[in-house]
């Protein structure tokens, strides 16, 4: 779809692929500096970002990033020469460094501190605070959009947290294109007289 046509929308997308890492198995303390530099990793240039999803964020009228680097990093690539307004609230969910004596993957490390983080783990922000925080976002992206189209070059999990969130509050989901790097989400906003309180 074309961004540009469409007034009142919102276009969640998820930043691109990080710069491989070199660490691939390992424990505890392993995964903990393999979280640290994915958070410092560049973009990698090899998986540029589609045609389409470049159009969205040039037709938009407000840009939005995290303050992380490979949320930056996307909103750059997508929108060259427009600043993102880089907000914390859009950050990533963080994930917990579980303390379990295991040689694990880190894919495998990232499933299993996830979901210690849903169930409750600790040494980081909640889900409870999380999903505070995604509500408070969604409110700065519904404000924006009186303005015009509104892309965020965001996260994964954050990104379903505000997808639910403003489906609950009555915006419609256009199209969604997967969870993988560069993939989004275009939410149109509620018709008048239909939007939940928030």
């Amino acid at each position: 779809m074309d961004g540009s046509t469409d007034r009142r929308i919102i276009i969640l997308a998820r930043h691109g692929r990080v710069a491989p890492s070199t660490r691939r198995f390992g424990g505890p303390a392993a995964f903990r500096d393999f979280l640290a530099a994915y958070d410092r990793a560049p973009l990698d240039p090899s998986r540029p970002p589609p045609p389409d999803l470049a159009a969205l964020a040039g037709g938009s009228a407000t840009v939005f990033a995290s303050s992380l680097p490979r949320s930056l990093a996307s909103a750059a690539v997508l929108a060259p020469g427009r600043p993102a307004r880089s907000l914390p609230l859009f950050d990533e969910a963080p994930l917990p460094v579980p303390s379990l004596p295991l040689h694990l993957p880190m894919v495998a490390w990232t499933v299993v501190a996830r979901a210690l983080w849903l169930a409750g783990a600790g040494g980081c922000e909640s889900a409870a605070a999380v999903r505070d925080r995604a509500a408070q976002a969604c409110t700065v992206l519904e404000d924006a959009v009186a303005a015009g189209p509104v892309f965020l070059a965001g996260h994964g999990w954050m990104n379903r947290l505000l997808s639910h969130t403003l489906t609950h509050r009555g915006w419609r989901v256009l199209e969604t294109t997967g969870h993988g790097p560069w993939s989004r989400r275009v939410l149109a906003a509620p018709s008048n007289g239909q939007e939940a309180d928030r």
